[in-house]
């Protein structure tokens, strides 16, 4: 997944200037005094443990696929999918309306291309609903960055060969 994220990253920014320093949030500074003090006092590693959401999931609705349907494909220790679920494999390729939070890509105001989570992710390094709680979006027209759930719809394709990416992704979307 970090292969994916990291080339959509750079494909993104192709032809801007990189920032001369990645911008450093609260939660990383932090995160990284905890480690070091473990490591300068000679302790236990410091287990930097991420819990459930801090807010919830986005309720289900009428109109719009549950995420519990999208957890029907299970994976094999390699991430190749082993097996698909009958009403998972009924969506590929048709028009879903999905309900989420938004998981922006880069620091713009408007994406073009963003993760669509059932939760609202505060843990840059984390994915509520593992693999099947990520869903790649590619919308028609840019969409300003928000942190409030929103409905997108558009056509769901399954990602059988993986290969570093995300199971899902909805193409040709529109909020």
């Amino acid at each position: 997944m970090s292969i994916r994220f990291a080339a959509l990253r750079n494909h993104h920014e192709h032809g801007r200037r990189a920032p001369a320093l990645p911008l450093l949030r609260r939660r990383h500074v932090l995160a990284g005094a905890a480690a070091f003090a473990c490591m300068a006092t000679g302790a236990q590693a410091a287990t930097l443990a991420h819990g459930a959401p801090r807010f919830g999931p986005v309720p289900d609705r009428d109109g719009a696929t549950p995420w519990g349907v999208l957890a029907g494909i299970k994976l094999n220790p390699d991430g190749t999918v082993a097996e698909i679920a009958p009403a998972v494999e009924a969506l590929d390729g048709t028009v879903i309306v999905l309900d989420g939070f938004m998981i922006p890509y880069d620091e713009a105001p408007r994406q073009r291309q963003f993760l669509l989570s059932p939760s609202l992710v505060d843990c840059p390094y984390c994915a509520p609903g593992g693999e099947t709680g990520l869903v790649e979006v590619f919308v028609r027209r840019p969409v300003a960055v928000t942190q409030r759930p929103f409905s997108v719809r558009g056509r769901l394709r399954i990602m059988r060969d993986v290969g570093g990416g995300f199971l899902y992704s909805l193409v040709d979307a529109a909020t």
